[in-house]
Parts: C-alpha cells; sequence; structure tokens
C-alpha cells in the first residue's frame, strides 16, 4: 500500500474525530488476535483503504477465535468500536481464517 493512501485514509475525518488511545487499543486487539490464532509462516495482512481499517490471516477463523482466547479481545473490540460510532463485521478469508473489519460512520 502506498504511503500516501494510508495518509489519505488517517486525515479522514473517521480518524481524525475518533480518540486515538482507543482505536490504539483495537489495532493492538487485532493484531495480537490475528497473532495468536495463525501459524507460523502463515499470513497477516492489515489494509487501510477508503477508511476502513481490515486485519486478515490464514489462522484458525472465527469459530476458534470467538471460543478461544482471543473472544475477550474481540468483544472489547467490538465494545470500543461501538463507543466510536464505528461498526465491526467479521469475515472468513480463503482458506477459512478471519477477516476483521472497522468502519467508522
Amino acid at each position: 500500500m502506498s504511503r500516501e493512501r494510508s495518509e489519505t485514509a488517517f486525515r479522514s475525518r473517521a480518524f481524525s474525530s475518533s480518540n486515538a488511545a482507543l482505536i490504539g487499543i483495537i489495532i493492538r486487539n487485532l493484531v495480537e488476535n490475528a497473532i495468536r490464532h495463525t501459524r507460523p509462516g502463515e499470513q497477516i495482512i492489515i489494509r487501510v483503504e477508503d477508511g476502513v481499517l481490515t486485519v486478515a490471516d490464514t489462522g484458525t477463523g472465527l469459530a476458534s477465535t470467538a471460543t478461544g482466547s482471543g473472544g475477550i479481545g474481540l468483544k472489547l473490540t467490538q465494545r470500543i468500536a461501538g463507543h466510536l460510532d464505528a461498526a465491526v463485521t467479521f469475515g472468513e478469508t480463503p482458506g477459512g481464517g478471519l477477516s476483521v473489519s472497522l468502519r467508522f460512520g
């Protein structure tokens, strides 16, 4: 991703009007969750595009994440996102991994 695209996304109203510390907690939770549930040698992709932050992995997927140690972090992420007027969506990546997107309203 180009530096210009990243800077544009972070300059958008969504990021600039939100609490930076809370966004940091969300990003940390999503990345730590991806690391925890992705086997060595597999991919974790972090993308910011059009005001949407997405963390995707090729790990064990949502079912094991929701029932395992990552469940509390993802629930906290949803709670914080709601406080920031943001939406969190969960999806599956090809191969069964987890994709989490954060979109600010």
